[in-house]
């Protein structure tokens, strides 16, 4: 029943129905607000923290200043990638990346691969390649040139040794064999067991 009041104004009697529909409305926004807020969080905590990581930031630089990879690209070289894929781990001052990413000049697009180690807290590049579109790649050194730092690079034991001589008047039993290129193995092969 409408009051005297109401009528006069023209306005029509609230409903529960329209109230409904309103909490309904502002229920949904608030959703997606919290999904946007998520999906920022998100990006930058799966994503963001790989552009961030040290070893992403040392291969742009690298790229960037690659005499290579400008007159490949163009210059500039910019990252052109949102979302790099790969990995990065760090475990105390140890850590390994394996990273992967786009990136562009004025002339072309690329595919860098770069892989990166931390040893005793520091990151350095172990490998980095650029991949254009027709298939040519570019090795580019990651050497410690230009301010960035190299990972200690591992040498097998004994590598520091040089080769032994051969001696140069060993028997040669292979026609055409010179002492340099003799080669003498021998090895004991043991008794197999007869299966039949």
């Amino acid at each position: 029943m409408e009051t005297p009041e109401r009528a006069s104004q023209g306005t029509p009697p609230r409903t529960p129905k329209r109230r409904w529909l309103k909490r309904l409305a502002a229920a949904l926004l608030v959703l997606v607000l919290i999904a946007a807020c998520g999906a920022v969080v998100g990006y930058r905590v799966v994503f963001g923290g790989r552009k961030a990581s040290v070893p992403y930031q040392m291969a742009l630089e690298k790229v960037r200043h690659d005499p290579q990879v400008i007159a490949l690209l163009g210059e500039p070289v910019d990252d052109a990638e949102w979302f790099p894929t790969g990995n990065v781990q760090q475990e105390g001052d140890r850590g390994i990346a394996s990273l992967h990413f786009r990136i562009a000049g004025p002339k072309a697009q690329a595919r860098v691969s770069v892989q990166a180690r931390r040893v005793d807290g520091r990151w350095g590049l172990t490998m980095l390649d650029v991949l254009h579109a027709d298939g040519e790649r570019i090795r580019v050194d990651t050497t410690s040139a230009g301010g960035v730092d190299e990972a200690p690079r591992w040498s097998p034991p004994g590598a520091d040794e040089s080769p032994a001589e051969p001696e140069a008047d060993a028997p040669s039993d292979l026609p055409g064999a010179t002492p340099e290129t003799e080669t003498d193995i021998q090895l004991e092969l043991p008794e197999l067991p007869n299966l039949r």
